[in-house]
């Protein structure tokens, strides 16, 4: 791969319900400092890398693990306001279906 070349993201699929539940999981528990697999022990392996790449993904938390101020809007947020925040995330994820 060229230095001049980027790497690019892959976008992640992740099942709605399981962000959800790990949102409301947040919410109950607080946010950590720092968001890795110790917080998501009641998941699968493969729904814990799922789950950690779209956070990545969307930019939630750094990629070392560092809840973003928007992860903490999500996990504060419901109903309209929590929808409005991830339209927003879905807009600059997914640039290319907008």
């Amino acid at each position: 791969m060229a230095q001049s070349e980027e790497k690019k993201m892959v976008p992640p699929y992740l099942a709605y319900k399981t962000f959800k539940n790990f949102l409301e999981g947040l919410r109950a528990n607080g946010v950590p400092m720092r968001v890795d697999r110790s917080v998501m022990s009641s998941l699968s392996g493969a729904a814990q890398s799922s789950l950690m790449l779209t956070m990545k993904y969307f930019g939630l938390v750094s990629a070392n693990g560092l809840p973003d101020d928007r992860l903490h809007q999500l996990v504060k947020s419901q109903g309209g306001e929590r929808q409005k925040i991830l339209a927003e995330s879905l807009r600059q994820g997914y640039p290319f279906s907008f």
